[in-house]
């Protein structure tokens, strides 16, 4: 059985993300959706306290009614609803280190305002903090069964349990892995055939995996750019990569590509943490 948690807020781009992830269903998979009310923190006006609990519950209640106005009306039971009160990122990350789950999911949407691009999102936000693999469902996207899947692969690739997080990750899906590696025009054909061979060494002939794979190389300096160019040119139903760490004032000046994937993305993104 696989847990996985979704951020919902009331629109339409996280009802798509849980429509996403029901399709995706599995029979005993558990589902959660977590919403975070900031309605109590902004609340000034009134020196009346607030029956925390009681609003937790109408809003829960008005997001059901919710997602059942925006869902298929067959759309089984299959979630649970918890409402909580702070500021966004933390208090999801703070609930998934507390609990055991598989995967947070958010929804994107595909339009963004300059405090976004300059600073990034929630998403990019929960991308750096999650202690857990995170799912990205862009807003246009829906589900298809996942044939193949896109890896970005670089240095940390050669590290065993970053292969074995994606191994054991595609042992449902079981789709052909395109293990694609974006060098500069400095790293040579022989430096990337070593990075193949450590790669295939370290993961697929330790154990016969249930599924079919590829490595490639192009040359770029633009990585976020060749990594959905390659995507869309396989026609990959999800993207996967691992994220670098970036401190808040390096993220504010340097371009990462966690960002720019985020951004400009039209298929689901799966960051494995």
């Amino acid at each position: 059985m696989k847990r996985s948690l979704i951020s919902m807020d009331f629109s339409e781009v996280s009802v798509n993300a849980l429509r996403y992830i029901l399709s995706m269903h599995h029979t005993g998979d558990q589902i959660d959706i977590l919403h975070v009310d900031g309605t109590v923190l902004s609340m000034t006006e009134s020196p009346v306290l607030v029956n925390l609990e009681e609003q937790q519950h109408q809003v829960a209640a008005r997001l059901e009614a919710y997602i059942r106005e925006h869902l298929p009306i067959d759309t089984p039971d299959h979630y649970n609803i918890t409402v909580k009160t702070g500021e966004i990122v933390n208090t999801i990350c703070h609930h998934v280190a507390h609990h055991k789950y598989d995967t947070v999911v958010l929804g994107t949407r595909d339009k963004w305002n300059l405090i976004d691009k300059i600073i990034g999102n929630v998403a990019l936000g929960v991308v750096k903090k999650s202690s857990i693999p995170v799912l990205l469902i862009p807003h246009q996207s829906s589900y298809n069964p996942i044939a193949k899947a896109l890896v970005a692969i670089d240095e940390k690739m050669k590290v065993a349990e970053n292969l074995d997080k994606i191994k054991n990750w595609n042992l449902d899906t079981r789709s052909v892995l395109h293990m694609l590696h974006i060098a500069d025009e400095d790293q040579t054909e022989k430096a990337f055939n070593k990075t193949k061979s450590e790669i295939i060494a370290s993961f697929f002939e330790q154990e016969e995996v249930p599924f079919s794979y590829q490595i490639d190389r192009i040359i770029s300096t633009d990585i976020a750019t060749s990594v959905l160019s390659y995507a869309d040119e396989i026609d990959a139903e999800l993207i996967i990569t691992l994220p670098s760490y970036q401190d808040f004032i390096t993220s504010l000046f340097v371009s990462s590509v966690s960002k720019e994937l985020i951004l400009k993305t039209k298929r689901p993104i799966l960051f494995i943490k």
